[in-house]
């Protein structure tokens, strides 16, 4: 896949954050006691993420959990995303998000980013398995950082 395939990936998948966080920000309370939206923590613009997606992302010998999150289909694009977006730099919270195209099956064309308090890094040509149509799946890859990184999601 050619450099300006990957960025409208990328582009494609921030603006499905982007359309998810408003559909989110009018929900109201889930039963995990989640309050998705946009507010301000710590003096930062998050925004919160709920939903019954969950994610494991292990970097190096670290294991990292991710819940609540919601996993969202297009016409083209499977997005899951999890935890709280930290607007600007450094992040203050956990988030993680997963992006690849909509169909089944296993490509080199999925993106994985993430946020962890004080740092940010991500996988831009993530090996992306996905299955039963979307709700399910796996990554791997090496991150921009040079951590090698591997994790699964589901989103039931």
């Amino acid at each position: 896949m050619t450099r300006p395939a990957v960025a409208r990936l990328v582009v494609a998948g921030t603006l499905a954050l982007v359309a998810g966080a408003a559909a989110i920000g009018s929900a109201g309370a889930n039963a995990t006691g989640c309050s998705p939206g946009g507010k301000v923590q710590d003096g930062r613009y998050v925004q919160v993420f709920c939903g019954p997606a969950r994610a494991t992302i292990v970097l190096g010998s670290r294991t990292i959990r991710f819940k609540p999150g919601e996993c969202r289909r297009t016409k083209d694009f499977t997005t899951v995303t999890l935890g709280t977006y930290t607007v600007g730099n450094p992040p203050i919270a956990r988030y993680l998000r997963i992006v690849g195209p909509r169909r089944d099956g296993t490509t080199r064309t999925g993106a994985v980013t993430w946020q962890l308090p004080g740092a940010s890094d991500g996988i831009t040509r993530a090996r992306l398995t996905l299955a039963q149509e979307g709700t399910r799946g796996s990554f791997a890859g090496r991150s921009q950082s040079g951590l090698s990184a591997r994790g699964s999601f589901t989103c039931r």
